[in-house]
């Protein structure tokens, strides 16, 4: 029971890192792009941390109680070797699971602004300012 307990914990710990660690690509490439290609920021960096705050907390705590996988048992004991945050799993957070969550972010983000009048491309090279748009 305790070998179970160890192992479940120690799979959602691996599973709030993952979706800590994903969570922090879309909020960094906005600013990347702000600064490469001029594309505006839709949020100032108050109402980003405000949103992590309050976004963060409730889903990582229901991770952190997920009930045990059925093969939980069948997996092989873990090597001192075993780390809870490995290559792949950042691999997977900040390359798969991050970018996608960043592409959803900016197709949406395109669509809103297409809708009330400005196209994506006049939105590159704007930098936040959108007095320098043409319409």
């Amino acid at each position: 029971m305790g070998v179970k307990e160890g192992r479940l914990i120690f799979d959602n710990l691996k599973k709030v890192a993952a979706y800590v660690l994903s969570s922090n690509v879309p909020e960094i490439i906005p600013f990347l792009a702000l600064i490469a290609i001029k594309i505006p920021v839709t949020l100032t960096n108050i109402m980003m941390l405000v949103i992590c705050l309050g976004t963060d907390i409730a889903p990582a705590i229901a991770i952190a109680h997920e009930e045990s996988e059925d093969f939980i048992m069948q997996i092989p004991p873990r090597t001192s070797e075993d780390h809870l945050i490995t290559f792949k799993l950042m691999i997977n957070a900040y390359l798969i699971i991050g970018i996608f969550e960043t592409i959803a972010a900016y197709v949406s983000f395109f669509i809103y602004c297409s809708r009330n009048g400005f196209a994506p491309w006049q939105l590159v090279g704007a930098g936040g300012d959108f007095n320098t748009i043409n319409s």
